[in-house]
């Protein structure tokens, strides 16, 4: 298994492979509806450089450290893509089937092949107007995402 299988369990779902071997199920999503982002690493890559080559921010008052010295500010950006509304896991996994070429399977409804939902949509719009930020489309990075898997998935069946 990859070391994020959720994408790894849809990809095999799409190619009709047999499902990962079981694991402790979690509850389902406790977030309301069921749209969700992801990150292209290409995205999380070029926002990274862009902090690292921008000047650094203020020191804050409320940055001092114990012993009254200046402590560093750190700053956090969300990044994914998908727009304001996020996806879907049927657009995921229509994105995912178009990438290998299959026809769209129905996702079962287990909290293991939905756990893409428990992320929620997260607001980029900090890194966008700070940094410039834009996401790549799912329809750009899928090919590259299912051609990391495939060879986890070789001589599956």
């Amino acid at each position: 298994a990859g070391c994020d299988p959720r994408h790894e369990k849809l990809q095999r779902l799409v190619l009709g492979l047999p499902p990962l071997p079981e694991t402790k199920a979690r509850p389902p999503a406790e977030r309301p509806g069921r749209r969700f982002r992801v990150a292209c690493a290409d995205d999380v890559a070029q926002v990274i450089a862009r902090v690292v080559d921008r000047p650094p921010p203020p020191t804050h008052a409320s940055a001092q450290r114990q012993d009254g010295g200046a402590s560093e500010a750190y700053e956090a950006f969300n990044v994914a893509s998908g727009g304001p509304q996020g996806y879907d896991l049927d657009d995921y996994v229509a994105a995912l089937a178009a990438a290998l070429g299959r026809p769209v399977p129905e996702v079962p409804e287990a909290p293991e092949m939905r756990n893409y939902e428990k992320q929620g949509v997260l607001d980029t719009t900090r890194a966008e107007e700070e940094l410039g930020f834009v996401p790549t489309q799912m329809s750009e990075w899928m090919a590259a995402t299912v051609a990391w898997h495939a060879p986890l998935l070789d001589g599956c069946s």
